[in-house]
Protein backbone atom coordinates (compact mmCIF):
# COMPACT_ATOMS: atom_id res chain seq x y z
CA UNK A 1 0.00 0.00 0.00
CA UNK A 2 1.72 3.42 -0.93
CA UNK A 3 2.18 5.40 1.66
CA UNK A 4 -0.07 8.87 1.96
CA UNK A 5 0.84 12.32 1.87
CA UNK A 6 -1.39 14.61 4.14
CA UNK A 7 -1.65 18.50 3.19
CA UNK A 8 -2.65 20.70 5.70
CA UNK A 9 -3.72 24.31 4.59
CA UNK A 10 -3.35 26.66 7.99
CA UNK A 11 -4.59 30.42 7.75
CA UNK A 12 -1.72 33.21 9.05
CA UNK A 13 -2.56 34.78 12.16
CA UNK A 14 -4.56 38.31 13.01
CA UNK A 15 -2.72 40.93 11.20
CA UNK A 16 -5.48 43.44 13.11
CA UNK A 17 -5.91 44.62 16.02
CA UNK A 18 -8.93 45.19 17.81
CA UNK A 19 -10.30 48.95 17.00
CA UNK A 20 -8.47 49.03 14.11
CA UNK A 21 -9.50 49.97 10.31
CA UNK A 22 -9.96 46.62 8.50
CA UNK A 23 -8.27 46.87 5.59
CA UNK A 24 -8.48 44.78 1.86
CA UNK A 25 -4.92 43.11 2.56
CA UNK A 26 -3.56 41.40 -0.77
CA UNK A 27 0.57 40.73 -1.58
CA UNK A 28 0.93 45.05 -2.11
CA UNK A 29 -0.17 44.90 1.45
CA UNK A 30 2.69 43.45 3.61
CA UNK A 31 2.11 43.98 6.99
CA UNK A 32 3.43 41.99 9.81
CA UNK A 33 1.38 40.05 12.35
CA UNK A 34 0.09 41.62 15.61
CA UNK A 35 0.83 40.24 19.10
CA UNK A 36 -2.21 38.13 18.95
CA UNK A 37 -1.53 36.43 15.40
CA UNK A 38 1.68 35.33 16.59
CA UNK A 39 0.29 33.63 19.63
CA UNK A 40 -2.17 31.92 17.21
CA UNK A 41 0.78 30.94 15.08
CA UNK A 42 2.65 28.90 18.56
CA UNK A 43 -0.72 28.03 18.96
CA UNK A 44 -1.66 26.39 15.80
CA UNK A 45 2.44 24.33 15.94
CA UNK A 46 0.90 23.29 19.63
CA UNK A 47 -2.54 22.39 18.67
CA UNK A 48 -1.42 20.21 15.22
CA UNK A 49 1.33 18.76 17.66
CA UNK A 50 -1.14 17.69 20.38
CA UNK A 51 -2.96 15.95 17.06
CA UNK A 52 -0.23 13.41 16.59
CA UNK A 53 0.97 15.67 13.07
CA UNK A 54 4.48 15.87 12.62
CA UNK A 55 4.62 17.56 9.27
CA UNK A 56 8.40 17.48 7.49
CA UNK A 57 8.17 20.41 5.09
CA UNK A 58 6.35 23.69 6.05
CA UNK A 59 5.74 26.01 3.07
CA UNK A 60 4.55 29.22 3.38
CA UNK A 61 4.26 32.56 1.22
CA UNK A 62 6.38 35.53 1.15
CA UNK A 63 4.99 37.79 3.09
CA UNK A 64 5.54 38.69 6.37
CA UNK A 65 2.62 37.55 7.58
CA UNK A 66 2.99 34.30 6.35
CA UNK A 67 6.66 34.35 7.10
CA UNK A 68 5.93 34.38 10.78
CA UNK A 69 3.14 32.42 10.97
CA UNK A 70 5.39 29.37 9.63
CA UNK A 71 8.02 30.03 12.57
CA UNK A 72 5.63 30.52 14.97
CA UNK A 73 4.15 26.69 13.98
CA UNK A 74 7.55 25.78 12.91
CA UNK A 75 8.49 26.23 16.78
CA UNK A 76 6.60 22.99 18.03
CA UNK A 77 8.57 20.92 14.92
CA UNK A 78 12.11 21.72 14.68
CA UNK A 79 13.08 19.14 12.32
CA UNK A 80 10.52 20.30 9.75
CA UNK A 81 12.05 22.55 6.40
CA UNK A 82 10.74 25.87 5.84
CA UNK A 83 10.26 26.82 2.68
CA UNK A 84 9.10 29.87 0.79
CA UNK A 85 6.89 29.23 -2.33
CA UNK A 86 5.64 32.01 -3.99
CA UNK A 87 2.35 30.64 -5.14
CA UNK A 88 1.28 30.96 -2.02
CA UNK A 89 1.10 34.63 -2.74
CA UNK A 90 -1.98 36.50 -2.16
CA UNK A 91 -3.91 37.92 -4.87
CA UNK A 92 -2.95 41.76 -5.49
CA UNK A 93 -6.25 43.50 -5.43
CA UNK A 94 -4.95 46.41 -7.69
CA UNK A 95 -6.27 50.08 -5.98
CA UNK A 96 -8.16 48.37 -3.57
CA UNK A 97 -5.08 46.89 -1.96
CA UNK A 98 -4.34 48.28 1.62
CA UNK A 99 -7.69 50.90 1.35
CA UNK A 100 -10.37 50.54 4.38
CA UNK A 101 -12.69 47.58 3.52
CA UNK A 102 -15.85 49.69 3.94
CA UNK A 103 -14.09 52.09 1.13
CA UNK A 104 -13.74 48.99 -0.98
CA UNK A 105 -17.03 47.40 -0.32
CA UNK A 106 -18.52 50.77 -1.50
CA UNK A 107 -16.52 51.11 -4.80
CA UNK A 108 -17.27 47.45 -5.50
CA UNK A 109 -20.81 48.26 -5.04
CA UNK A 110 -20.89 51.13 -7.40
CA UNK A 111 -19.26 48.57 -10.19
CA UNK A 112 -21.97 45.90 -9.59
CA UNK A 113 -25.08 49.05 -10.27
CA UNK A 114 -26.17 48.64 -13.54
CA UNK A 115 -27.60 52.18 -13.37
CA UNK A 116 -25.49 55.32 -13.24
CA UNK A 117 -25.05 56.65 -10.07
CA UNK A 118 -27.33 59.07 -8.73
CA UNK A 119 -28.04 61.48 -5.35
CA UNK A 120 -31.00 59.44 -5.20
CA UNK A 121 -29.14 55.79 -4.83
CA UNK A 122 -28.68 54.93 -1.04
CA UNK A 123 -25.28 54.22 -0.04
CA UNK A 124 -26.96 51.61 2.51
CA UNK A 125 -27.80 50.01 -1.33
CA UNK A 126 -24.61 50.06 -2.70
CA UNK A 127 -22.93 48.56 0.46
CA UNK A 128 -25.47 46.08 0.17
CA UNK A 129 -24.27 45.47 -3.22
CA UNK A 130 -20.74 45.43 -2.84
CA UNK A 131 -21.38 42.89 0.32
CA UNK A 132 -23.26 40.48 -1.73
CA UNK A 133 -20.64 40.63 -4.72
CA UNK A 134 -17.67 39.92 -2.15
CA UNK A 135 -20.20 36.86 -0.64
CA UNK A 136 -20.16 35.74 -3.92
CA UNK A 137 -16.71 35.76 -4.65
CA UNK A 138 -15.77 34.01 -1.31
CA UNK A 139 -18.60 31.42 -1.65
CA UNK A 140 -18.65 30.88 -5.11
CA UNK A 141 -15.32 31.91 -6.47
CA UNK A 142 -17.50 34.74 -9.26
CA UNK A 143 -15.58 37.83 -9.61
CA UNK A 144 -17.05 41.14 -8.77
CA UNK A 145 -17.49 43.35 -11.78
CA UNK A 146 -14.95 46.04 -10.22
CA UNK A 147 -11.74 43.10 -9.80
CA UNK A 148 -12.18 41.92 -13.58
CA UNK A 149 -8.79 42.85 -14.15
CA UNK A 150 -8.11 39.86 -11.96
CA UNK A 151 -9.60 37.85 -15.35
CA UNK A 152 -6.65 39.96 -17.50
CA UNK A 153 -4.16 38.58 -15.31
CA UNK A 154 -5.24 35.31 -15.05
CA UNK A 155 -5.09 34.89 -19.18
CA UNK A 156 -1.35 36.25 -18.75
CA UNK A 157 -0.50 33.39 -16.36
CA UNK A 158 -1.99 31.00 -18.75
CA UNK A 159 -3.28 32.13 -22.12
CA UNK A 160 -6.38 31.48 -23.61
CA UNK A 161 -8.56 31.63 -27.08
CA UNK A 162 -11.86 32.73 -26.74
CA UNK A 163 -14.26 31.35 -29.30
CA UNK A 164 -16.59 33.04 -30.62
CA UNK A 165 -20.24 33.08 -28.81
CA UNK A 166 -22.76 30.41 -28.94
CA UNK A 167 -26.15 30.94 -29.66
CA UNK A 168 -28.20 27.62 -29.47
CA UNK A 169 -30.04 27.26 -26.16
CA UNK A 170 -33.16 25.05 -25.29
CA UNK A 171 -35.89 27.42 -24.08
CA UNK A 172 -38.94 25.33 -24.44
CA UNK A 173 -41.02 27.32 -21.77
CA UNK A 174 -40.44 30.52 -23.81
CA UNK A 175 -42.06 29.26 -26.75
CA UNK A 176 -45.50 31.48 -25.75
CA UNK A 177 -43.00 34.92 -26.58
CA UNK A 178 -43.14 36.25 -30.19
CA UNK A 179 -39.42 36.03 -31.22
CA UNK A 180 -38.34 32.94 -29.30
CA UNK A 181 -36.71 30.04 -31.27
CA UNK A 182 -36.18 27.05 -29.29
CA UNK A 183 -34.09 23.83 -30.37
CA UNK A 184 -35.24 20.81 -28.70
CA UNK A 185 -32.67 19.42 -25.60
CA UNK A 186 -31.50 16.51 -27.23
CA UNK A 187 -29.98 18.71 -30.14
CA UNK A 188 -28.00 21.51 -28.12
CA UNK A 189 -26.57 18.91 -25.90
CA UNK A 190 -25.47 16.77 -28.74
CA UNK A 191 -24.29 20.05 -30.58
CA UNK A 192 -22.49 21.66 -27.44
CA UNK A 193 -21.00 18.05 -27.09
CA UNK A 194 -19.88 18.29 -30.72
CA UNK A 195 -18.50 21.61 -29.98
CA UNK A 196 -16.39 20.40 -27.46
CA UNK A 197 -14.54 17.73 -29.06
CA UNK A 198 -13.85 19.73 -31.82
CA UNK A 199 -12.44 21.99 -29.59
CA UNK A 200 -10.63 19.62 -27.82
CA UNK A 201 -9.28 17.39 -31.50
CA UNK A 202 -7.77 21.24 -31.72
CA UNK A 203 -5.23 20.68 -28.78
CA UNK A 204 -7.38 22.77 -26.07
CA UNK A 205 -8.19 20.61 -23.49
CA UNK A 206 -9.09 22.70 -20.34
CA UNK A 207 -12.70 24.46 -21.70
CA UNK A 208 -14.55 26.85 -20.05
CA UNK A 209 -18.12 27.51 -20.73
CA UNK A 210 -19.36 30.91 -19.38
CA UNK A 211 -23.15 30.73 -19.21
CA UNK A 212 -24.76 34.21 -19.98
CA UNK A 213 -28.15 33.45 -19.59
CA UNK A 214 -30.35 31.62 -16.80
CA UNK A 215 -32.42 29.81 -18.91
CA UNK A 216 -29.34 27.58 -19.97
CA UNK A 217 -28.51 26.59 -16.15
CA UNK A 218 -30.42 23.42 -16.38
CA UNK A 219 -29.19 22.47 -19.92
CA UNK A 220 -25.56 22.86 -18.79
CA UNK A 221 -26.11 20.88 -15.38
CA UNK A 222 -27.67 18.39 -17.60
CA UNK A 223 -24.70 18.23 -19.79
CA UNK A 224 -22.14 18.40 -17.20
Amino acid sequence: MSEVTRLIVVRHGNTFNSGDVILRVGSATDIPLTETGMKQAYAAGELLAEKGFAPEMIFHAPLQRTCQSAVGIAASFPEAVLQEAEFLTELDYGNDDGKPEDEVVLRLGIAENTVAVTPDIALDDLRAAGKAALKKWDSEAVLPKGWYFLADRAAELEPVMVFPGWYLGSLSDCTFAPGTIAFPLDLCVEALEQLCAEISRNGYKKILLLNSHGGNVAMINYFL
